[in-house]
């Protein structure tokens, strides 16, 4: 990019002379691309060089991608003699600048220089075993443990590893965790905070016209008594939704009110016997990682933070002149101690969005951030400068996520007041949002199936999520629309990537032929191909596994088939490895041959070096690729794994495979459609972004289970900790985990490029939907209530009444000669709005098989789409020339409007003759037009009894008054054996149109491009 690209903001950034700057970086605005070019300024100014630079990022592949960035900019600037010094520059995390730094000091912390450092899974193996042995060693923590947690000990465990996760990354481990002697007055506050808000919404309603109603709610509130039963009877609609709704909220906060009174008598000393043994945990820890020379990334910090007290700290401070924090918002407190004593008097440009801060189960500071900007901002001791403009998303997009997040994010609950400063799109390219809401109807015997018009839907036999079925219509859409080359853009993102509805799509997708790839954390010994690798080792170190020598056998590296297995096993009595051992067949005495040549590699190698030889010497690799790009993928990362246990004989390393959770990302391969959770899609950016489960329950386990949270750290020795200070940590963990799921949601809506799409399911979702719009627009809404995503998102349906013209439910669209009549746009809206809600069936039984048998499908050419390799380009030729008559104007055609390829793939004269055609039908068209209706399934000669759904989308629908046209475009060749199929098809076209419309349907024909000619439907 040259200067003239960017902003007058982005220009600040890049050129400010402040020694500190703070970035609060939104979604889409370039912050990689403006820090670059800043590090870029400054080397080409010669200001400072590579190596008195210090670059830190939140992830080793940001630092890697910064890297090549960063040598792609200085390449094009032409300081090509700087390229060299790049593969030695300080790019990484801060956790491998640590690493490299009390290396290079050892002997000025007085550890041993050849230390090694464990990876994740190590250290929470060695942590365990830790706790394990306190516990079992110390009476009062094994009767603490079982009142707690009874005999399985969970709780308590997981708590202390909290406790001691916690203690680390505060930077003190000596130090304890205080009573607050106010803590009372603050849960007093606390109950009378929510108590105002219920009066306020109270008088709300007895201005309405509720006078009695209100005042039992008032007398309940102020005496905390339950509610007696209310009646609602003679009030009206609207009045007794918000009556309803405030009832519920009432109840919850006196129910609040009650466990609390009920439980503040229990006095619990639990917190200082917690800590104690936090303390003995990380004692015991400490001694078996310095008996096996270890230390993990968080000592790697403390040691950092003791050298950084040292005269050394002077030399590092001289040595970088200018630091760089990426991702500031996701630091925890003993990094920002780090960052703050080697900065000292140096250049400091910290970037980052509070917004983004979702990973507060690593130990992540968001307030960090906050507290710094708030600082700057205040005194002026360092530069703040937000960039809002957005690149990436579409007006619709940006439009969407300001309603909702100028809504819900606020100082309160967020930690940012978000409609100080909303998003501004700089994206000019046309999108569209939709927000599904799916209502599954209850109580009905025979449930509904679906029949399309495009593709047949038949029953099957296990339940579907109706939610899954709508977002896979959806998808279907979409590649009508761009074609089979649009699957990589498309991504679908939840919250908890093992949900139903996730499971449900991919199974719907794979019957369809649609390729997906799922981006997942995968354990090693879960995946099949590296459990077969993983048995083979195991019989290298131990030939008397009988279980892993069948698997080793059975794999590709033993070659057995199972009848010869059961040719062994039909040698004799006794162990299987004993008549292995024993059997004279050449196959069977080569395997056992080879097994022993790598035995005798043992004493020699490690398992890494061991088993990188297996697979290249068999070919291993080339038995993943068979299973797929990311089956070899995550083959290649468990080798690297193994490699990273230095000096592991294979014994070792084995046993901490099997203690361990070890895994990697899996998934995310070419032209898929992308399957991940909202935490893996931070960073990245897909054309079309489906989000699903948005009504799915937050997950407040933890406010039951563990009640070490905020305000609670530095506490006397001598205190205990009360059932007010647990109360108070769990509200404040509460509201914690609500701001992590509001910024998760914010994380997930600003993925989208062009489309976002949004899902729901909610029992009675059209009243529940106008209930909470309701809420929204009385401002009675209680945003710390929030149970799930869903109750965040009505300002969306006022979104669409402010700004019609906003897509939000797939809005009919009528261009043509005449002027539309005001009645017919409603009926439209009412009966043809349902593009993205094909069928919502109440817990639906059904398959999706798509295997339509007509010519189009036949010769891969025409709207439907044919999930096939073979004649991909006719299928996408006949795509094409449905967009063309969908975005050509019929009276000035403008081919400028299609795309290149799209121009490629049809004939224009065609296209031109018939719009020419088409025209001569007098009316007001509508293009594209997708419906719905219910028929009975005997009628279009679908197995079954009862009625289903019938869905379709018409080419062209021209209306004249109170009579229509229908007509739908083939590009096969007329007078074909399908044609019936085809009559079949405009007919159902028709009956929705005259049923759902009232119009008189006098003609219905099909159109063929290839001769120019109608046929019509009788």
């Amino acid at each position: 990019m040259n200067r003239s690209d960017y902003s007058d903001t982005q220009l600040r950034v890049i050129d400010s002379e402040n020694k500190r700057i703070l970035v609060s970086a939104s979604a889409g605005s370039g912050k990689t691309t403006v820090m670059i070019e800043r590090i870029a300024t400054l080397l080409r100014d010669k200001k400072c060089g590579l190596g008195e630079m210090l670059v830190c990022t939140f992830t080793k592949s940001a630092a890697s991608d910064m890297r090549a960035k960063l040598y792609c900019k200085l390449s094009a600037m032409g300081l090509k003699s700087m390229l060299s010094e790049l593969v030695r520059a300080d790019i990484s995390t801060i956790d491998s600048f640590c690493q490299k730094t009390v290396k290079r000091y050892f002997f000025e912390l007085g550890i041993d220089p050849e230390f090694e450092v464990s990876d994740e899974e190590e250290s929470k193996i060695m942590l365990g075993e830790a706790i394990k042995t306190v516990v079992e060693n110390n009476t009062e923590y094994k009767e603490v443990s079982e009142l707690m947690s009874g005999r399985s000990g969970y709780v308590f465990f997981d708590t202390l590893k909290k406790a001691c996760d916690d203690m680390r990354t505060k930077g003190d481990t000596d130090k304890t965790f205080c009573y607050d002697e106010n803590v009372s007055q603050k849960i007093e506050k606390y109950f009378n905070r929510k108590k105002e808000r219920l009066k306020e919404r109270i008088l709300h309603i007895q201005s309405g016209g509720c006078g009695e109603v209100a005042e039992i709610f008032l007398k309940a509130l102020d005496n905390e008594t339950s509610l007696p039963r209310i009646s609602t009877s003679k009030l009206g609609m609207e009045q007794e939704v918000c009556v309803n709704l405030l009832k519920t909220d009432v109840k919850a906060f006196l129910s609040e009110v009650g466990d609390y009174k009920r439980t503040v008598k229990q006095e619990s000393g639990f917190i200082d016997v917690i800590y104690d043994a936090a303390r003995d945990v990380l004692n015991e820890y400490g001694d078996a990682k310095k008996k096996a020379c270890k230390l993990d990334f968080a000592d790697l910090e403390a040691l950092m933070l003791k050298l950084l007290h040292t005269p050394v700290a002077e030399q590092l401070r001289k040595k970088y002149k200018y630091i760089f924090v990426d991702e500031y918002q996701d630091i925890n407190p003993l990094q920002e101690q780090l960052i703050t004593l080697l900065s000292g008097d140096s250049n400091l440009f910290m970037v980052g969005d509070l917004k983004q801060s979702i990973y507060a189960f690593r130990g992540c500071e968001p307030r960090i951030f906050k507290a710094k900007y708030e600082s700057y901002k205040a005194t002026g001791e360092g530069e703040v400068i937000d960039l809002d403009d957005n690149y990436r998303s579409s007006p619709q997009v940006i439009n969407a996520v300001n309603k909702v997040f100028c809504e819900i994010m606020t100082d309160g609950l967020g930690g940012t007041d978000y409609a100080k400063n909303p998003m501004k799109a700089k994206n000019e390219q046309e999108g569209e949002v939709v927000f599904n809401v799916i209502s599954p109807r209850k109580n009905e015997v025979s449930l509904p199936k679906v029949y399309s018009v495009k593709n047949h839907v038949f029953q099957g036999e296990e339940e579907i999520e109706a939610e899954a079925i709508a977002a896979v219509n959806l998808i279907l859409d979409l590649i009508s629309k761009e074609g089979a080359s649009c699957y990589g853009d498309i991504a679908v993102l939840s919250r908890d990537g093992t949900s139903d509805v996730f499971r449900d799509m991919m199974r719907m997708l794979k019957e369809l032929n649609i390729p997906f790839s799922v981006k997942e954390q995968t354990k090693f010994i879960d995946d099949a191909v590296i459990g077969q690798l993983i048995a083979y080792l195991k019989i290298i170190d131990n030939f008397l596994d009988d279980k892993a020598l069948a698997v080793a056998m059975l794999s590709p590296l033993g070659g057995f088939t199972e009848n010869e297995l059961a040719a062994v096993r039909a040698n004799g009595d006794g162990r299987f490895c004993e008549l292995v051992l024993n059997d004279s067949n050449e196959k069977v005495v080569r395997f056992r041959e080879r097994t022993d040549r790598y035995r005798n590699m043992r004493a020699t190698c490690t398992a890494g070096e061991m088993a990188n030889a297996i697979v290249a010497e068999n070919g291993y690799f080339n038995y993943a690729y068979a299973h797929g790009d990311d089956c070899a993928e995550l083959l290649d990362k468990f080798l690297e794994y193994l490699t990273s246990l230095r000096n592991k004989d294979l014994y070792s390393a084995l046993n901490t495979l099997a203690k361990s959770k070890a895994s990697a990302d899996k998934g995310e391969i070419g032209n898929t459609i992308k399957f991940m959770t909202i935490h893996k899609s931070k960073g990245l950016e897909f054309k079309y972004v489906l989000i699903v489960g948005l009504s799915k329950s937050f997950n407040f386990d933890d406010l039951s289970r563990c009640m070490i949270g905020d305000g609670m750290y530095l506490y006397s020795d001598h205190s205990t900790m009360n059932t007010d200070m647990r109360f108070y940590a769990s509200v404040m963990l509460r509201k914690q985990l609500l701001e992590e799921n509001l910024r998760i949601l914010y994380v997930a809506m600003t993925r989208a490029k062009k489309g976002l799409y949004l899902f729901a399911t909610a029992e009675d979702g059209n009243a529940r939907s106008a209930a909470y719009e309701l809420q929204w627009e009385k401002g009675i809404v209680d945003l710390s209530e929030a149970t799930c995503f869903y109750d965040w998102l009505s300002p969306l349906y006022a979104l669409k009444k402010r700004h019609p013209t906003v897509e939000l439910f797939g809005k009919a669209k009528a261009k043509g000669i005449g002027a539309a009549d005001e009645r017919l746009i409603k009926m439209l809206n009412t009966h043809f709005d349902m593009p993205y809600l094909r069928y919502a069936p109440s817990k639906s039984y059904v398959s999706l098989i798509a295997h339509a048998a007509d010519e189009e499908e036949e010769e891969s050419i025409g709207q439907n789409v044919v999930l096939v390799d073979d004649g991909e380009e006719a299928m996408e030729r006949g795509n094409a020339y449905h967009r063309a008559m969908q975005k050509l104007d019929f009276s000035n055609p403008d081919f400028s409007v299609l795309s290149d390829e799209d121009i490629r793939l049809i004939d224009k004269k065609q296209v031109l003759d018939a719009i020419k055609n088409v025209g001569e039908f007098v009316g007001v068209t509508y293009k594209e037009q997708p419906f719905m209706i219910k028929k009975a399934a005997k009628s279009i000669g679908v197995e079954g009894e009862g009625d289903v759904l019938v869905q379709g989308v018409i080419d062209l629908l021209v209306i004249d008054g109170d009579n229509a046209v229908v007509v739908d475009y083939k590009t096969g060749k007329p007078h074909s054996r399908f044609e019936e199929g085809y009559f079949k098809q405009v007919n159902l076209y028709g009956e929705a149109v005259e049923t759902l419309l009232k119009l008189n349907v006098r003609k219905k024909c099909l159109y063929y491009f290839s001769t120019g000619e109608f046929v019509e439907v009788k």
